[in-house]
């Protein structure tokens, strides 16, 4: 993970353009990552829920909430911020008189600080589901394998 003073110097040194192609990297990062949730989502409440004992559903129902919450409060709200951020930029390049972009960059620092969390939070859960799919999954195969041979 970059460190601030880093990742503020070499974005005081990237162009208006290279800020405005990084958040638009971010805005469809955030998108695809929320269709990715939502396909979790879907998997688990239309496939896995089916094929869960009891004593697995408790530990697949709070996963859920996670991801949800992730993607319905935090990516939307981070998705309006990037895009708040990138109206500023608009404003900023029409601006003739407009010189001083320091507050700019150092929103866009924060931002990119952000994001870095974001993945990171992003690849646990979506390690977290992965590895409780292949759990149900095996035990599906089992529990099917058992019922052929009787």
């Amino acid at each position: 993970m970059k460190n601030t003073s880093t990742s503020t110097a070499y974005i005081q040194r990237m162009s208006k353009a290279e800020l405005h192609q990084e958040s638009r990297r971010w805005l469809s990062t955030l998108e695809f990552w929320k269709q990715d949730f939502a396909f979790m989502i879907h998997l688990a409440e239309d496939h896995f829920f089916y094929f869960l004992s009891q004593d697995k559903e408790h530990t697949l129902q709070p996963l859920l909430v996670k991801i949800n919450e992730l993607k319905q409060r935090t990516l939307d709200t981070e998705t309006d911020r990037i895009e708040g951020h990138e109206a500023e930029l608009a404003v900023i390049m029409k601006s003739f008189y407009f010189k001083d972009e320091t507050a700019y960059r150092q929103q866009h620092a924060i931002l990119a600080e952000e994001m870095m969390e974001l993945e990171n939070t992003y690849r646990m859960l979506k390690t977290e589901f992965f590895r409780f799919a292949k759990e149900v999954l095996k035990a599906e195969k089992f529990q099917s394998l058992k019922e052929g041979t009787a």
